[in-house]
């Protein structure tokens, strides 16, 4: 039987970490929803367009991914968690200033 543990788990650390999920995921699943009506509405853009910027992220994701991991492997995770969120709130923050096409897919990338 295992015994039960006397650490709390409801931390600072915990609650921080959780709200920053909510906020990441929350953020995503917004801009996976919202940037096809973005880009055919206000930027004018057709299915193909549409296309292009939805799948420049998922081009971007896979190419980098596997540097990603080796970059982490050797010099920590700290440093691409900081970045890597800040970029995604730097790019979430970007979308304000989108006034075509071109510049939403290489908001993307």
């Amino acid at each position: 039987m295992i015994e039960p543990s006397s650490a709390r788990l409801v931390t600072p650390a915990f609650v921080a970490l959780t709200l920053s999920d909510l906020a990441y995921f929350s953020a995503a699943g917004v801009l996976i929803a919202v940037t096809p009506l973005f880009a055919i509405g206000p930027l004018g853009s057709d299915e193909t367009g549409v296309g292009v910027a939805m799948g420049s992220f998922s081009l971007t994701t896979l190419l980098l991914r596997p540097l990603a991991g080796r970059w982490t492997d050797r010099r920590g995770r700290r440093a691409l968690l900081v970045g890597g969120a800040s970029l995604f709130a730097v790019g979430v923050l970007g979308h304000y200033l989108v006034t075509g096409l071109l510049m939403l897919v290489t908001l993307r990338v």
